[in-house]
């Protein structure tokens, strides 16, 4: 919004359609000030870098956790997704709503029961599980704009991307830097 105010007033500037003596624009230090802002979002976009959770303050599952518990907190804090990682901090898995259901559709008469662990239903958790959800794996110095396409992206006409995990050359056999959901990538890309 900034750039085309920008552009409109020089474009009045530069092609007048008036006479009018004395100063046609003042320029305040809160303008000033958001064009600062502007060129310095331009020179330095945010990345996957700097947007989602990173692994200290992410939320992750572990083979053994039991899934109530895990439930509860997911209720508690609002996470959607929670990773889970191996001792190298490397992907195993995603444990979301749609791996509960994976596991309940899968066979006629299936129980999720609170002192289940994720090691019970992890082949339900695990990234080619073929859910509605997807997930993806990038550069830390991905865009923004690459990060909103992917999730703007619908995969087949039952899928999405759910998250975007961050490792340090954007392959699923590294240790996850990051996790990015489409809410974090609103939250930047509404700029």
């Amino acid at each position: 919004k900034m750039l085309r105010y920008i552009r409109d007033i020089r474009h009045a500037l530069q092609h007048p359609k008036h006479k009018a003596r004395g100063h046609a624009v003042s320029v305040s230090p809160e303008f000033l000030t958001e064009v600062e802002e502007v060129l310095a979002y331009l020179r330095n976009p945010p990345s996957a870098n700097s947007v989602g959770v990173s692994l200290k303050n992410m939320k992750t599952a572990k083979l053994m956790d039991q899934l109530g518990e895990l439930a509860d907190e997911m209720k508690r804090t609002g996470f959607s997704h929670l990773p889970i990682l191996d001792d190298q901090n490397v992907l195993i898995g995603v444990f979301n709503e749609a791996a509960i259901f994976d596991y309940l559709w899968r066979d006629a008469a299936q129980i999720v029961e609170r002192s289940m662990t994720i090691n019970d239903i992890i082949p339900h958790c695990q990234l080619n599980a073929q859910h509605t959800e997807t997930f993806r794996f990038v550069r830390p110095n991905t865009s923004i704009d690459d990060l909103t396409e992917m999730f703007r992206a619908i995969e087949t006409p039952t899928t999405r991307v759910g998250a975007v995990f961050v490792t340090a050359s954007g392959k699923t056999d590294q240790p996850v830097h990051r996790l990015i959901t489409p809410w974090d990538v609103m939250s930047v890309d509404g700029r």
